[in-house]
């Protein structure tokens, strides 16, 4: 599988350039089988340019790479969020009562959820390992509807941190970058699994919260 969207991004990234990084990213947000090793290692080796200064590198990663990423994986985080922002109600009533939460608890502390910076530092985390399957953090923050504008800032800069370094690391390698991503991919997969217990943990977490926000008296 891995080979086929090899075959498919290249051509892609190669053709269009830093539009097609945004659009790479967009998608990925969305369907969690696109690995970003895979999109931003291919955006650094084909954009980046072979030599050049220090500052010349770092500059044409930010501009080329990690700016349309940033965004691209924010439009997709936010299509997501929002779907499930507006969604959410249903699965709330269906399978809320298994996890100590209702959709009145939801409504009552959306006005009052005091954001601490333990979330903000968790979620910045999840969006800069680049092994964790966005769509899941979307599909979360949306449901729970978590702040947007904090949610939005911290998926930009979290998604630009990580498609910089990865880019990097795509540039640096060369040629062989496939090679790379495909052992990287290998080990992300225990590091994903990691990262979706690291995912429900801070579910478990957001939910308590609202729910002692919206219930103070048994605080």
């Amino acid at each position: 599988m891995l080979a086929n969207l090899i075959s498919a991004i290249e051509p892609f990234v190669q053709a269009y350039g830093m539009v097609g990084v945004f659009a790479v990213a967009f998608i990925e947000e969305i369907f969690a089988p696109i690995p970003s090793i895979l999109s931003f290692m291919a955006a650094g080796f084909f954009l980046l340019p072979e030599t050049g200064s220090v500052s010349t590198i770092l500059w044409e990663a930010f501009l080329k790479v990690a700016l349309p990423a940033g965004l691209g994986l924010t439009a997709g985080a936010f299509f997501v969020y929002a779907a499930f922002y507006f969604g959410g109600e249903p699965l709330i009533h269906r399978w809320g009562r298994y996890v100590g939460i209702s959709w009145t608890d939801v409504k009552q502390a959306e006005t009052r959820f005091i954001r601490g910076h333990a979330d903000e530092w968790i979620l910045f985390g999840l969006r800069v390992v680049p092994f964790v399957p966005n769509v899941a953090i979307s599909v979360v923050c949306g449901t729970l509807r978590y702040p947007l504008k904090t949610y939005l800032a911290l998926t930009f800069v979290g998604g630009m941190i990580r498609a910089f370094f990865v880019g990097l690391i795509g540039w640096s390698v060369g040629a062989a970058y496939a090679a790379y991503a495909e052992e990287l991919n290998k080990i992300g997969y225990a590091l994903g699994l990691g990262a979706l217990l690291i995912i429900a943990v801070w579910v478990g977490y957001l939910i308590k919260k609202r729910h002692s926000a919206s219930n103070p008296s048994q605080k």
